[in-house]
């Protein structure tokens, strides 16, 4: 889906937190929404589509946080390592 998959790998390899990869996400497509994340998430980190639904619980369908960033982030970061290498 994304066109340089490997800079999302890097960041999450790299402990990036959940916003921040968010953030990138946003960055490279916009508008970000629900379905893209969950396509993305899948396809270019190798992470299932019910894990992935499962942090999107903490947003809005604009994916504005609704949840306490504290809590997303340590969320996330658990999701976030559990992509396929």
């Amino acid at each position: 889906m994304l066109d340089d998959p490997n800079r999302l790998k890097e960041l999450v390899d790299g402990g990036a937190t959940f916003m921040d990869v968010l953030s990138y996400l946003a960055s490279v497509v916009s508008p970000l929404r629900p379905i893209d994340f969950l396509r993305i998430f899948p396809e270019d980190l190798g992470i299932s589509f019910v894990n992935a639904r499962e942090i999107l619980e903490y947003f809005d369908p604009a994916m504005r946080p609704i949840a306490d960033e504290r809590l997303i982030n340590e969320r996330g970061r658990e999701i976030l390592t559990l992509r396929s290498r």
